[in-house]
């Protein structure tokens, strides 16, 4: 969004790069970001990791680790309590609001950055009162609102990251007092509820 300091030219090169995931046991690479002759790989987590290859760079087999499709990258993704911010839900949330200071995406003894008193003002002199959740149900749309028991008629939330695979699973910013109160959270006044899912850190 800004360039700080330095000169610098940007231009997209999606079509000149491959990207597929790879996970299982010892898929994870060494190192959080490794780059080598046109092959860069970008560590996820201990059993997942990015591979991202130049055009025309065989990328290698990784013995004993199957294929699968985005969709199951993309559910890994919400098991992971990872969201994916798209045009729907730009500029709508601060970064606790999803969670990543809790997931490690956020660190406050970094230096300045655009927006870094917002994001400090949320961490230090007030309790934030959205959260992102893991959700069954559905199927939802990213950027969806949903309402909770609590609040007839009000949004209480917003749907984030959305894979309406056979178990519709989806993250969302939910107002923490509704979660709390145990409240039902639902895509309609009068829909069936949505069940929340365990995160796999704490909130």
């Amino acid at each position: 969004m800004f360039i700080l300091r330095s000169k610098v030219k940007l231009s997209d090169v999606t079509g000149q790069w491959a990207q597929l995931g790879i996970w299982g046991a010892g898929a994870g690479a060494p190192l959080s970001v490794s780059e080598s002759d046109g092959l860069v790989t970008v560590r996820i987590d201990s059993d997942r990791s990015l591979v991202f290859a130049s055009e025309g760079r065989y990328v290698p087999h990784v013995p004993n680790v199957p294929t699968a499709s985005a969709g199951d990258w993309a559910l890994a993704e919400v098991r992971a309590g990872r969201p994916l911010i798209g045009e729907t839900t730009q500029d709508q949330f601060v970064p606790q609001m999803v969670n990543l200071e809790l997931s490690g995406g956020v660190d406050f003894k970094k230096g300045c950055y655009p927006g870094q008193e917002i994001v400090a003002r949320a961490q230090y002199r007030g309790a934030v009162k959205r959260r992102m959740y893991r959700l069954r149900g559905g199927p939802l749309q990213a950027g969806q609102d949903l309402y909770s028991d609590d609040a007839p008629g009000q949004a209480g939330g917003t749907v984030g990251t959305v894979v309406n695979t056979a178990g519709n699973e989806s993250l969302a910013v939910l107002q923490t007092s509704a979660v709390e109160g145990k409240s039902p959270i639902r895509a309609q006044p009068q829909a069936a509820a949505l069940e929340i899912l365990p995160l796999p850190y704490a909130q």
